[in-house]
């Protein structure tokens, strides 16, 4: 939903210069430091008394939240919407002229914005146990997750986009730094929290393991380029053949694109194409209770001629061929 939203033709990804990515920026600060805070207010009044027997909502450790209002002439708010606009600027290969970075010229550019109105949501049932867990408190606040997308609505939205690969790794690691302070104070403000030196969040943040951004530009440009050359193919003409692609982010950087229904260019990969199949079909193999792993992997072998050399459970590593202690694994249930 996240990457249909930015497709969309009123989405961020779809910013056409300066002024359009300022105006994101802005509404971003608005969203983040403001409507959230005065939502949580909406939700959980801090007057309100409680019910007998429970005790008051905002109650230590919990803060209640106050909202921060954009002022201009703030040193921290307008470097966070500038710094913010940057960042995405550079993300999405807009030109940024330095005469625009100055106070007054960013002031004057903030002044046009149109900032969303905050709307508190109502009938909407908020989860507090935290002993809940996340499924759970979105089942009972309202239907459940949504997993399912409209892939008329996104395709429909890709079509019409005029950006169809985001670069999140053209942004430069002192930026995202100066970024990361600036967020951390102002949130530290909203919850009225001691406001962490830039020092202090650098040596935080580097305690922290996100997601390379190489990892997220490099698989964001492939599925949109493959989603756009798919779909721009006129409808009388044959249907494009997938593309197969594999990546190596190591030192060295490797990219290697093949025709689905070509001979794989990776050694030992070959024989799946000879059988008709591609690294991303579903092979089914049915067992019983008392199989072992060992007899899973063998039953790959037997029947499909695929050597497994990861096996997953959801989030869980079962086995990995390359770490000699999984070995021992393969002779359990």
């Amino acid at each position: 939903m996240t990457a249909l939203r930015l497709l969309s033709p009123g989405g961020g990804a779809n910013c056409a210069d300066w002024s359009a990515c300022l105006a994101f920026a802005r509404n971003k600060f608005e969203k983040y430091f403001s409507h959230k805070a005065k939502q949580l207010l909406a939700s959980f009044p801090v007057n309100k008394a409680a019910a007998e027997g429970e005790k008051e909502f905002w109650t230590y450790p919990k803060r209640a939240p106050k909202p921060v209002e954009f002022n201009p002439s703030s040193d921290l708010h307008l470097g966070f919407v500038a710094s913010l606009a940057v960042a995405w600027a550079a993300i999405l290969g807009v030109k940024v002229e330095k005469e625009s970075l100055g106070r007054e010229a960013l002031r004057r550019e903030l002044a046009k914005v149109k900032v969303s109105p905050f709307v508190a949501r109502t009938g909407k049932a908020v989860v507090t146990d935290e002993s809940v867990s996340r499924a759970e408190a979105e089942e009972a606040a309202g239907g459940g997750r949504k997993d399912e997308v409209d892939s008329a609505a996104f395709a429909s939205s890709v079509r019409a986009a005029k950006r169809t690969a985001l670069s999140p790794g053209s942004v430069a690691q002192t930026l995202r730094d100066d970024l990361a302070a600036r967020a951390a104070r102002l949130r530290c403000r909203v919850y009225g929290l001691p406001e962490p030196t830039g020092a202090e969040t650098r040596r935080m943040s580097r305690r922290l393991c996100p997601c390379p951004a190489t990892t997220v530009e490099v698989l964001a440009d492939l599925a949109c380029l493959e989603l756009r050359r798919m779909w721009s193919t006129p409808s009388s003409a044959s249907a494009p053949s997938p593309h197969d692609w594999w990546v190596s982010l190591s030192p060295g950087a490797l990219l290697l694109r093949s025709e689905s229904k070509r001979a794989s260019p990776l050694p030992g990969l070959g024989h799946l194409k000879r059988k008709g199949l591609t690294l991303w079909d579903r092979l089914e193999v049915r067992g019983r209770s008392d199989w072992t792993l060992q007899k899973v992997l063998e039953a790959l072998d037997e029947k499909f001629g695929v050597a497994a050399t990861l096996v997953v459970q959801g989030t869980k590593m079962v086995f990995v061929e390359a770490l000699p202690t999984h070995a021992k694994r393969k002779a359990k249930l």
